[in-house]
């Protein structure tokens, strides 16, 4: 469930079979107030478990820092720009990860840091890292959208289910993003933390 705070509009459903918050194409997105910009969270760790039903039609942009600075902090699924499952930087580049896979439930992780190595993982794996330097500005308002870029963006919000979002206000090590992935997904049915 979200915390108090977020704002879950009645275009998003929660799916009880799931236990995950279900987006469609071109639709809304949860939003949370969350400053996750550089000048708030110099280094900074987004993570979620996901699951695409059929293959994106549109870039897919999973969780994003909003107000959008230009290319700011976000955790994507199909775009090309940026190697398909990658976080936005500042600049196209590769993360080495490919597309998403389809049916099945996946845990994406993106780990910002300020003048060091940024990467981003898919069930445990590493892509290849990069610098960033985007998203910086500060805005009272800053929000965290969840299941897409901003409402009703139909280039950017694909047709997923999420679960399990959570934001570090650090870096997360790649042991501690596998540790995560091989715990499996917390909301998932017969789950156990044992």
């Amino acid at each position: 469930r979200p915390p108090e705070s977020a704002r879950v509009p009645s275009g998003v459903r929660f799916d009880e079979d799931e236990r995950a918050f279900f987006f469609s194409e071109g639709g809304d997105v949860i939003s949370t107030p969350l400053a996750t910009n550089p000048l708030a969270l110099r280094s900074v760790t987004y993570s979620a478990w996901v699951k695409v039903p059929t293959e994106p039609k549109n870039l897919a942009w999973l969780l994003c820092q909003s107000p959008d600075y230009g290319w700011s902090r976000a955790l994507t699924l199909n775009d090309y720009r940026l190697g398909h499952v990658s976080i936005a930087t500042s600049r196209y580049w590769d993360s080495g990860l490919g597309k998403v896979p389809v049916g099945e439930w996946c845990h994406v992780v993106g780990v910002w840091c300020c003048d060091a190595e940024c990467n981003v993982y898919l069930n445990g794996v590493r892509g290849e890292g990069t610098t960033a330097n985007n998203g910086k500005s500060a805005d009272s308002g800053e929000t965290l959208f969840i299941g897409g870029r901003s409402p009703k963006d139909t280039a950017h919000n694909a047709a997923i289910c999420v679960s399990d979002v959570a934001v570090w206000g650090r870096a997360l090590s790649e042991a501690e993003v596998q540790v995560l992935y091989r715990c499996g997904r917390p909301s998932s049915p017969g789950f156990s933390s044992d």
